[in-house]
């Protein structure tokens, strides 16, 4: 499973004000833009595996995880912007699973964990990890 800090953040930077950023530059707090949802999801990742972005077009593969390799990368279809809809459309599941975190961050974090689930539980052929509105689909390659 991806290591999160208790609060469901990637580690950041606190300040002296208390306020802490995230790697992906949101304010712990205020609500996070898309970007910043996708550069700490990326982010995250790599702080677990080796990851290789395609922003052009709009994947992110994971050549290792778990810190290890994988045999088969996994294709995770992303946008900043898929991302930010299935995000905020996840906040009422995700503070039910994380309740004292504000609700973006929740959702955030909930899906990560499904990130991490579909990656452990893939069956063989299963490459392909899309995100759609009831979490993370595995999909065989065509």
């Amino acid at each position: 499973m991806v290591a999160l800090d208790p609060t469901g953040y990637p580690h950041g930077d606190r300040a002296d004000d208390g306020t802490v950023t995230t790697t992906g530059g949101a304010v712990i707090g205020r609500p996070p833009t898309d970007q910043q949802l996708y550069d700490d999801l990326v982010t995250a990742l790599r702080r677990h595996g080796e990851v290789e972005e395609d922003a052009d077009q709009g994947v992110v593969r994971l050549l290792g995880y778990a810190d290890r390799p994988l045999a088969v990368p996994f294709t995770l279809h992303v946008t900043p912007r898929s991302l930010g809809a299935v995000v905020r459309e996840g906040e009422a599941e995700g503070t039910i699973a994380f309740p004292r975190t504000q609700p973006a961050r929740a959702s955030w974090t909930l899906l990560l964990e499904q990130v991490d689930e579909a990656v452990r539980t893939a069956r063989t052929g299963e490459t392909e990890l899309v995100i759609d509105h009831g979490g993370i689909v595995r999909a065989r390659r065509p």
